[in-house]
């Protein structure tokens, strides 16, 4: 409850605004205890002012990141109550950080879970750790379809391919898609596509 004098008085801020000043992270998690929530910015507001391009990564990413632990997403005022000062919402306002709040544990866990909650606790977040490390690089998603059927022995359809690098980062050099089937059936006259580089939150048909 303790605001301090006025911003980063404190030697504990003090020491994490500096630690971020200096690095150029993308994304960052602050970890706290407890509810079972994943918390994005702006936590100081009911009427959220991100932009809504920006607004849609948090969504997307914070999807990804609960589909497995079951963890409410939302903003502190959407979720517990409005808040400032907070750590994302400095991450984000000033640096552009993803920054998100998961609030490990439930009720019962409270602020300081039992001995025999840890390994537990620790599972349901494996993933949104991994998802974060994937993210902050290039992360490509993947769309492959063929022409509806019914199929003719002979005959030659078309297909559609789709990439989507929905992370923050851009291509490691240029992407080479390989086509290969398995059924004995189907050939594909295309066994390669050349994409080449592929920046960041963009798509190639």
């Amino acid at each position: 409850t303790y605001r301090g004098l006025l911003p980063f008085s404190e030697p504990e801020t003090q020491a994490v605004k500096n630690f971020v000043d200096s690095h150029d992270f993308q994304i960052a998690l602050n970890y706290h205890s407890y509810s079972n929530l994943l918390i994005y910015p702006l936590g100081y507001t009911y009427d959220n002012p991100v932009p809504q391009d920006d607004l849609d990564i948090f969504i997307e990413y914070g999807e990804q990141m609960v589909q497995y632990n079951g963890y409410a997403l939302g903003t502190g005022p959407d979720l517990l109550y409005p808040v400032n000062g907070e750590a994302c919402d400095w991450m984000y306002g000033v640096h552009g950080i993803f920054a998100y709040t998961p609030e490990v544990g439930n009720s019962t866990d409270g602020f300081w879970p039992s001995t025999s909650r840890i390994i537990p606790l620790a599972e349901e977040n494996l993933h949104p750790n991994k998802f974060v490390a994937w993210a902050v690089g290039a992360r490509y998603e993947v769309d492959f379809s063929i022409q509806e059927g019914p199929y003719s022995q002979g005959n030659t359809y078309s297909t559609n391919l789709s990439i989507f690098n929905s992370g923050l980062g851009n291509s490691n050099g240029s992407i080479t898609v390989s086509i290969e089937s398995t059924n004995n059936y189907l050939y594909f006259e295309t066994t390669s596509v050349e994409v080449g580089n592929l920046d960041s939150r963009s798509q190639i048909n």
